[in-house]
């Protein structure tokens, strides 16, 4: 869908994995297909809420330092309001963030 965007393509995709327990190996490859995807075109990617078991199948793969955990947030609301604060300054989730590197 992106190549159809054309000049109007989205500034940012928020993922939420509030319900996502697990990635299989199907799952892993498309979710870093897309971030290349994302990179390419500019468009910055948030993840939302992923949770413990989902955090470790993240982390072993690879993908957490893909994505960043300054990129992790706690909720969709809390990825919005980073975004939208990013001219003015980064703002991750830090309870997520702190969370994350204690795990």
């Amino acid at each position: 869908q992106l190549e159809k965007c054309g000049k109007d393509q989205p500034k940012l995709l928020i993922l939420d994995m509030s319900n996502v327990h697990d990635l299989d190996s199907t799952g892993v490859l498309a979710l870093e297909e897309m971030l290349e995807k994302l990179r390419r075109r500019g468009i910055d990617f948030k993840m939302a809420n992923p949770i413990g078991p989902l955090r470790d199948v993240l982390t072993r793969h690879g993908l957490s330092s893909k994505i960043g955990v300054e990129n992790c947030y706690l909720s969709v609301a809390d990825a919005v309001a980073a975004f939208e604060q990013t001219e003015v300054k980064d703002t991750p989730s830090q309870a997520l963030h702190d969370h994350w590197r204690k795990g």
